[in-house]
């Protein structure tokens, strides 16, 4: 199951307005990190990773793709970072 493309598009149209307005890469990288935390939560079916790679997939602005790509370069590491540490187990 994949995200409807609207809920796809208010996040990417929401990511090109705050980059338009000047928005800070931190609030930016924080707003979508939120809103992939929200869906991930709230579905119960959509892994943060998957999220994050479906907006990616239909992100035809190529800043708002950066700044999802980066999130999603981060939070691989991170988790990868702690699993090697044994502060993460797998399910």
């Amino acid at each position: 199951m994949v995200p409807h493309p609207r809920t796809l598009r208010k996040a990417r149209e929401q990511i090109r307005l705050m980059v338009l307005d000047g928005t800070s890469a931190h609030r930016i990288r924080s707003y979508l990190n939120r809103w992939v935390m929200w869906w991930a939560m709230t579905s119960m079916t959509w892994q943060y990773q998957e999220l994050l790679q479906q907006f990616i997939n239909v992100c035809w602005d190529k800043q708002a793709a950066d700044y999802a790509a980066g999130l999603h370069h981060l939070h691989f590491k991170t988790s990868h970072t702690l699993s090697d540490c044994g502060l993460v187990t797998a399910a």
